[in-house]
């Protein structure tokens, strides 16, 4: 009788509630975490091209970013998570599956935005692959036999328009940045293909075993890629060119501890709308460093495409405009 009544006593033990002092210090710690990894990850497209302007092609750039990475990932993941990764047998096919996804959406994708950048600017690229929720929208709807809202068909032709006007629709650009428009376009649809696969997946191993093994996926399918089309000895760069893919890994991962820390203290819903402002920080960035200009009809453009994006975010009203917020507290759950 005692061990009941201690169990009832602990299901309905009220957990305290965190002081206004220390939800302040979370909403701090949150917002600083993705307001850093928005600057951070902005950067990511002009780094990669100035990557390009030393000889590197994105195969060496991305197996070296990973050789530099995944140690470091693997012995944070083991230290800090190390029972996470005790799993049965009746997993070990999933986690087969896990590392073929991860080598889809950690590998093939990067490979294919990197190579888009090869052929356009930088912001365009990156406005253009932040267009996938839109198509994750979308993809959802058909698997589950539904009419998408009108809401979503009416963004996604406002996409396209805004895509028409970034790539320069109807003077000389247009024909220059097709290309490459159409690699990053690609991997806009397949990234969207990627975060519905991985949704299933990660729910059946947990995120950071999902993670784990997606990375090592991803850095497996790049090693077989480079044996296979590349000598050894373009592994052996220069000073410049080591410091160039030492800085592409850190604003290629830094990120994303930030982004998972912040999620944790203030909500994805709200990271994710903060972090969607780096597209913007690309082109700024873009203009500034590699010196691409872009044309007012681009920039308005890229401005409708983002504003299309943001649409879908439901926290948009909530966040932005008084009668539509919730009373409730500064820390918020993750979604």
């Amino acid at each position: 009788m005692t061990a009941k009544k201690k169990t009832t006593a602990k299901k309905h033990a009220v957990t305290k509630k965190p002081s206004r002092k220390e939800q302040l210090r979370n909403e701090s710690i949150g917002l600083t975490c993705v307001l850093v990894a928005t600057l951070v990850a902005g950067a990511q497209s002009v780094v990669a091209k100035m990557g390009f302007a030393l000889a590197l092609t994105p195969l060496v750039m991305l197996v070296l970013r990973s050789t530099i990475f995944l140690p470091v990932y693997s012995l944070y993941m083991f230290r800090k998570f190390k029972p996470a990764f005790i799993y049965p047998k009746h997993l070990r096919k999933t986690v087969l599956y896990t590392m073929c996804i991860g080598a889809l959406g950690m590998y093939v994708l990067p490979v294919l935005t990197m190579t888009a950048l090869k052929y356009t600017s930088a912001g365009i690229v990156t406005v253009i692959v932040f267009t996938y929720p839109i198509f994750v929208i979308l993809f959802n709807a058909v698997i589950m036999r539904v009419l998408p809202p009108f809401i979503h068909i009416a963004t996604f032709f406002m996409i396209q328009v805004g895509i028409y006007l970034l790539l320069g629709g109807g003077t000389a650009a247009l024909k220059g940045n097709l290309k490459g428009a159409l690699l990053a376009f690609s991997v806009s649809v397949f990234f969207s293909c990627y975060h519905l696969m991985m949704k299933s997946f990660a729910s059946r191993l947990g995120t950071r075993r999902y993670s784990f093994h997606a990375v090592m996926g991803a850095y497996i399918a790049c090693l077989i890629h480079f044996f296979l089309t590349e000598k050894v000895s373009t592994l052996y760069v220069n000073q410049a060119q080591f410091l160039s893919i030492f800085a592409f890994t850190l604003v290629s991962f830094i990120p994303m501890f930030l982004l998972t820390e912040s999620s944790q203290r203030i909500g994805v819903s709200r990271t994710a709308l903060i972090n969607s402002m780096s597209p913007f920080l690309t082109m700024i960035y873009a203009y500034f460093i590699l010196g691409e200009v872009l044309s007012h009809q681009q920039v308005a453009g890229g401005f409708v495409v983002i504003c299309s994006i943001l649409l879908l975010e439901k926290d948009l009203l909530r966040l932005f405009i008084p009668r539509y917020r919730k009373r409730t507290t500064l820390v918020t759950t993750p979604d």
